[in-house]
C-alpha cells in the first residue's frame, strides 16, 4: 500500500477504483474528496479505543465532502469509485505566531507614520 506524506499536501491526486493508499499527517489536517466516493480510515488513540490498536473508525466521503483528522497519524483511504483527493495541511504553530507578528508590526508602523507626519502638518500651517 503506497504511503503519501505531508509533501503532497495540496496537490490533488487520483486513486483508481477500489485502490488503497495511506496518508501520513498531522493532527488538523483536512483531507477534501473532489470527485468520486472514498473511506478515510483513521488511527485508534488511548483516549478512544484503548484496547484496540488497528484503525478506530471509517468515514464515508463522497464528492465535495472533507474530513478532518482530530489527532493526525497514518490514515487509510480506500476508494470506492474513482476518486480525486485534495489533502489540506494546517501551518505549523509557529508560522501563524510569525504571520501574527508580522501583521501587528505592519499596523504599528503605519500609525507611527501616519502620526509623525501628522505632527508635521500642524507644524507647517
Amino acid at each position: 500500500m503506497p504511503t503519501i506524506s505531508r509533501a503532497a499536501a495540496g496537490r490533488p491526486f487520483e486513486i483508481p477504483r477500489g485502490a488503497s493508499l495511506q496518508l501520513l499527517l498531522g493532527p488538523g489536517a483536512c483531507v477534501v474528496c473532489l470527485e468520486g466516493s472514498v473511506d478515510v480510515s483513521e488511527p485508534a488513540h488511548a483516549r478512544e479505543s484503548p484496547a484496540y490498536p488497528g484503525y478506530a473508525w471509517a468515514v464515508r466521503l463522497n464528492a465535495g465532502e472533507s474530513h478532518v483528522l482530530a489527532y493526525g497519524g497514518l490514515a487509510a483511504v480506500t476508494a470506492l469509485t474513482r476518486a480525486e483527493l485534495v489533502c489540506v495541511v494546517p501551518g505549523a504553530p509557529l508560522v501563524r505566531l510569525g504571520v501574527r507578528l508580522r501583521d501587528f508590526l505592519r499596523r504599528r508602523a503605519a500609525q507611527a507614520w501616519r502620526e509623525r507626519f501628522g505632527a508635521m502638518h500642524k507644524i507647517s500651517k
